[in-house]
C-alpha cells in the first residue's frame, strides 16, 4: 500500500511551459531555511513516483530534504540533444535544441524558482535516457550552473557524444551519480547497441577528470537492468541518497 506523501506538490506555468514542483515537509515546518534543489528532466516523473522511498530515507536519516523542479517538454528529442542527429527510426530525428533549452534553464527557470522557493545554491540537474544525456552535456558547458549531476540510463550512444566528452575540458569539479543497466542496448541492431559500452566509456572519463572520484563519483549498474521506468525509478533515490546525504554534526 502507498503511503501519504506528507510533503506537497504545486504545478507552475513558465513561458508557456509546465513546471512541477516537490516541497517536502521540512519546507513548511521550518520557515527560515533553506533547502538544496534538484532540477529534473521529464518533468515530475522521476521523484512524484518514487516520493514514498525518498520520504522515508528522509525519515531514516539517510537522505537531507529536497526541493525537486520537473521541467516538462513538448518535444525532448530535440531540446535534450545537444547537436542535431539522424533519425534512428522514421519521424524520430533529433533537432539538437539543447543549447536553446540549457539557457532557458538557466536564465528563466532557476531565477523564477529562486524567486519563489528558498532553495540554496546546492543544486543538482538530472534525468534519464535523453535527459540523462543533456545532463552530462551540461556540465562540459562553459557556463556552470549545477553542481550535483544524476545521470540514469543517459542515451550516450549519441554519435561523437564520447568524442565530445575527450575533447572538452571540464574547469571544476561536480558530483555526479551514474547507473546503467547491463542489459540495455542488448537487442539493438542500430548504435543504440553502444548503450552500456560507452557508459562504462563515459564513467572511465569522468573517473579521469574529476577531483576525489572516490568521494565525487557513484556508478552503479544492475545485471538485470534494462531500458525501462522500474529500474529507473528504483535507482533515482540511490542518487539522491549519495547527492545529499544527511550532514551529522
Amino acid at each position: 500500500m502507498t503511503s501519504k506523501v506528507e510533503g506537497e506538490f504545486i504545478e507552475l506555468q513558465l513561458m508557456e511551459r509546465k513546471i512541477s514542483v516537490y516541497l517536502p515537509k521540512e519546507y513548511r515546518l521550518d520557515v527560515e531555511s533553506i533547502f538544496p534543489a534538484v532540477f529534473l528532466h521529464d518533468g515530475d516523473f522521476l521523484f512524484r513516483e518514487s516520493i514514498d522511498v525518498i520520504e522515508q530515507n528522509v525519515k531514516a536519516g539517510l537522505t537531507e530534504p529536497v526541493v525537486f523542479i520537473g521541467i516538462d517538454s513538448d518535444n525532448r528529442n530535440n531540446e535534450y540533444t545537444p547537436w542535431k542527429h539522424d533519425a534512428l527510426f522514421s519521424d524520430w530525428s533529433f533537432g539538437g535544441l539543447g543549447d536553446n533549452y540549457l539557457d532557458f534553464i538557466y536564465e528563466q527557470l532557476y531565477p523564477y524558482i529562486k524567486e519563489q522557493f528558498r532553495i540554496s545554491e546546492d543544486i543538482a540537474l538530472g534525468g534519464v535516457s535523453l535527459g540523462g544525456l543533456i545532463s552530462m552535456y551540461a556540465m562540459y558547458r562553459k557556463r556552470n550552473l549545477f553542481q550535483k549531476y544524476i545521470l540514469l540510463s543517459s542515451s550516450v550512444w549519441f554519435t561523437n557524444f564520447m568524442e565530445y566528452m575527450e575533447s572538452t575540458a571540464m574547469d571544476y569539479h561536480p558530483k555526479v551519480y551514474m547507473y546503467v543497466g547491463e542489459k540495455e542496448g542488448i537487442t539493438k541492431t542500430n548504435i543504440q547497441k553502444n548503450m552500456v559500452p560507452n557508459s562504462k566509456r563515459a564513467f572511465h572519463i569522468l573517473q579521469n577528470t574529476i577531483a576525489q572520484p572516490s568521494e565525487n563519483l557513484l556508478f552503479e549498474t544492475d545485471p538485470e537492468g534494462v531500458h525501462d521506468d522500474p529500474f529507473f525509478l528504483h535507482y533515482f533515490p540511490r542518487s539522491i541518497q549519495f547527492l545529499y546525504p544527511t550532514k551529522h554534526v
